[in-house]
């Protein structure tokens, strides 16, 4: 329903299936979902936590209630929530990006790159290439980089994320072309510091 038509008119029907079993969980998590979509994820915090109370082993559960909690500035536990969701689901590579971007809002940019690295971890065990720049855990290496202000290591970082697109084929877009920018001024940067020590 939350799919196929109006959100607010799948709300309005998991609220009718609610008043007359409170019980049923598809109506919880379609009501969560509705809320949700409509941006009222401060109403659908309550009815995410009753679905993982009821069914603390959903991963899909426990990372939508992170998600719910991202979206009311709730960093700390939707952290957690993901990192949990991430124990029972470490293919769902948005997860990591998620809770990444949780840590990096608490100014922990170790627990950040800790969760890019599990990215990255999951990524060569399984071989897998990136099908997005925001899912690219070697580029979101270079960003926590860049917030911890290690510029040179960040440049690296996108020079490497560069280099790998090249050589697999990849399809370059503008962030690959911006990075490409960067890379190159760095080579023009170094290039003129050596012609000047010289």
């Amino acid at each position: 329903l939350v799919l196929r038509g109006p959100v607010a008119r799948a709300l309005e029907q998991a609220d009718a299936m609610l008043k007359r079993s409170p019980q049923v969980i598809w109506a919880r998590t379609l009501r969560a979902l509705a809320l949700d979509g409509l941006g009222r994820h401060t109403e659908a915090l309550p009815e995410w936590t009753l679905l993982v109370k009821a069914q603390p082993d959903d991963a899909a559960a426990r990372a939508l209630l992170g998600r719910a909690r991202m979206a009311t500035g709730d960093f700390k536990a939707a952290a957690g929530d993901l990192a949990r969701a991430l124990e029972v689901w470490p293919s769902n590579l948005i997860l990591y990006t998620l809770q990444a971007e949780c840590l990096a809002r608490l100014r922990d940019t170790e627990g950040a790159r800790a969760a890019i690295n599990a990215m990255k971890d999951f990524f060569v065990a399984h071989e897998i290439v990136a099908s997005a720049d925001a899912l690219n855990p070697f580029l979101l290496l270079g960003s926590v980089d860049l917030l911890e202000g290690k510029f040179s290591h960040a440049l690296k970082q996108f020079e490497e994320t560069s280099n790998m697109k090249s050589k697999s084929g990849a399809a370059i877009g503008p962030i690959d072309s911006l990075l490409q920018t960067i890379v190159e001024m760095r080579r023009d940067l170094v290039s003129s510091r050596d012609k000047v020590t010289r």
